[in-house]
């Protein structure tokens, strides 16, 4: 699976925003994979105006501070997440699947899967908390393969078109090499 996303690179960031440090003292790169992970991560913890470059990276998640756990505000979030995961078409030739469900009063767990190839991966783990805004990341993810249910929507890859072109920092990388 992580085949698919072989060639995609960016400077590596942890789960909580900072940037990702080697042994060497350097920035660590992050790709295929990894890259993906770390890229979900990032767009769905983020408010913005976070990153001025990229005023729709963020979900914005603290926009939903204050607001009841019911289900229309679930619905709100995932859609929320899903319409943040799918910009720039990241999970291409997969699709992202985000479920949200409520675990208190003031509280809601976030799942987001990648389905592709047959199989489900989960990509992140998360709780969000109405009553501060906080998002807690729960951990790295053990990559489980799942069947996807045979009901599942086939992709239709005639109605995707892969425009994306190499990030800034992978044009540096050919560009040294």
């Amino acid at each position: 699976m992580a085949d698919y996303y072989i060639g995609m690179t960016d400077i590596g960031m942890t789960l909580d925003g900072d940037l990702m440090i080697g042994k060497d003292g350097d920035l660590e790169l992050v790709e295929g994979f990894e890259w993906l992970y770390r890229e979900v991560n990032k767009r769905v913890r983020t408010d913005n105006p976070g990153w001025r470059g990229h005023p729709t990276v963020g979900a914005n998640m603290s926009d939903f501070q204050g607001y009841p756990n019911t289900p229309d505000t679930a619905r709100r979030l995932r859609q929320r997440i899903k319409n943040v995961l799918v910009q720039g078409n990241i999970s291409y030739p997969g699709e992202f699947n985000v479920r949200v469900v409520p675990i208190r009063e003031d509280g809601i767990m976030v799942f987001i899967y990648l389905d592709l190839a047959g199989s489900r991966v989960e990509l992140q783990k998360l709780i969000y908390d109405f009553s501060n805004g906080i998002v807690q990341t729960m951990e790295d993810p053990t990559v489980t393969y799942q069947p996807v249910p045979q009901e599942s929507k086939l992709l239709d890859s005639t109605r995707i078109v892969d425009n994306r072109g190499p990030n800034k920092y992978q044009d540096r990388i050919k560009n040294q090499q």
